[in-house]
């Protein structure tokens, strides 16, 4: 985005402030058709960066104006391009959305409240699209539990959870105590391995019963039955 300088910018009213406090309401007019349509935020600009273009220019037509008027005119000439940075800030924003709240705060906000406004609302855009899961701007999560978008497996709530790692252990062993029967043995190759599963088991009964939904290995037996050591 080209910004032209002060005096080139001067060039673009037909009639500058002479100091003709009847006039203030025209100039201010000739000024808004200057610069308020020819200045806006680029679309991958932050508003910080284009509320700190508008200071600068506001400083610059300061400068100027004060180089032009005299002191008793300073405060309304002032006055008049604090009240024109602010306009050309709001309208020159580029969300529409922002824009109009903004405007919702009334006509009598500073340039300074009125950036204020828009890096909070545009703090909670960002923020609601990073929250949301099915954001354009960026990837979109899947769970690789229950396989549904929208979260991780780490906050995935499907009661449809796989084993503990304790259960699939005791499994394992068990398809191993069933291999050594099936060859004359009476007893698992890794035997206190499962005595260690079963005693962590018996934790995990007594956590289900206080509430938790957690697998044990009762879920995987049946009439109580368990493999004979």
């Amino acid at each position: 985005m080209h910004y032209c300088g002060v005096a080139e910018a001067m060039k673009l009213i037909y009639h500058p402030f002479d100091g003709d406090k009847k006039r203030s309401k025209e100039f201010v007019e000739n000024v808004d058709k200057a610069f308020m349509f020819n200045a806006r935020q680029g679309n991958a600009e932050s508003i910080a960066s284009w509320g700190s273009k508008i200071n600068a220019l506001q400083t610059d037509l300061g400068e100027a104006v004060r180089r032009v008027c005299k002191p008793e005119e300073n405060i309304e000439a002032i006055g008049l391009i604090n009240h024109l940075g602010k306009t050309c800030f709001v309208q020159g924003l580029h969300n529409e959305s922002i824009q109009t709240i903004v405007r919702s705060r009334g006509e009598t906000i500073l340039l300074s409240q009125a950036k204020e406004f828009s890096l909070e609302e545009e703090f909670t855009i960002l923020s609601m699209r990073e929250r949301s899961p099915f954001s354009a701007s960026g990837p979109t999560l899947k769970c690789n539990k229950c396989h549904k978008l929208g979260h991780t497996s780490a906050r995935c709530l499907s009661s449809n959870r796989n084993p503990s790692a304790s259960v699939r252990e005791f499994l394992r062993c068990m398809r191993e105590e069933s291999g050594a029967r099936a060859v004359g043995r009476d007893r698992p190759a890794d035997y206190f391995d499962v005595q260690e599963v079963l005693s962590l088991t018996l934790e995990e009964r007594d956590a289900r019963a206080v509430g938790r939904d957690r697998p044990t290995i009762s879920d995987f037996c049946h009439g109580g039955h368990v493999a004979r050591f």
